[in-house]
């Protein structure tokens, strides 16, 4: 009788079963959304530095590119075709092949901003077929703010809208994987003076 009062005394109660049912399921779900916030955490930072990295270089390739316009070669209307707050196009050596190519960055999607290129034609026409769309950075999260700014008298502080009096050309990129949370936006700017525009 003694050894049976014994084991009673020792084994759980149903309550004390499903409170501990409870509370283990309590901790894994705690431990799972932590795992689960950390892998996401961790994805976005890997999304984040990539596409950083994309815009980086793709910024470069842009100020090398606006940096060597030709006034000498190109359109009626001089090296800059046309230009916007999201668009520009323009006349320059891009390959140093002592031709000069015509050369669009635009928009191509809300988040996405692409480029296009034109060799010269036999009589530096443009009239070829371009290239095809590349992507120079995704993740672009700029919306009303422009991507393109003018300015003239190499200084950032005269913003210019005549063609002809754009010296100093400034780039903003921002950059978010995930616009929607945080963190929050980074900036990639660069001013570029046009080496050959007067």
């Amino acid at each position: 009788m003694s050894k049976i009062s014994k084991l009673n005394n020792s084994a759980f109660t149903m309550i004390e079963l499903a409170i501990g049912i409870f509370v283990s399921i309590i901790l894994a779900s705690i431990g799972y959304a932590f795992i689960f916030n950390s892998i996401k955490s961790t994805t976005f930072e890997a999304e984040q530095a990539t596409a950083i990295t994309s815009a980086r270089q793709g910024v470069d390739i842009m100020a090398k590119e606006l940096r060597g316009i030709n006034v000498k070669m190109g359109s009626p209307t001089g090296a800059i075709e046309s230009f916007s707050d999201d668009e520009i196009i323009f006349y320059s050596d891009i390959n140093d092949d002592e031709k000069t190519e015509k050369i669009r960055y635009f928009m191509s999607a809300t988040t996405t901003l692409s480029k296009i290129v034109w060799a010269p034609g036999p009589n530096k026409d443009y009239n070829t077929i371009p290239s095809a769309t590349t992507t120079v950075s995704k993740y672009i999260n700029n919306l009303t703010e422009p991507i393109f700014e003018y300015y003239g008298n190499d200084t950032l502080n005269t913003v210019v809208t005549d063609i002809t009096q754009i010296s100093l050309i400034k780039i903003t990129l921002k950059i978010n994987v995930t616009p929607w949370r945080a963190p929050g936006d980074f900036y990639l700017t660069s001013a570029v003076k046009l080496r050959n525009r007067n």
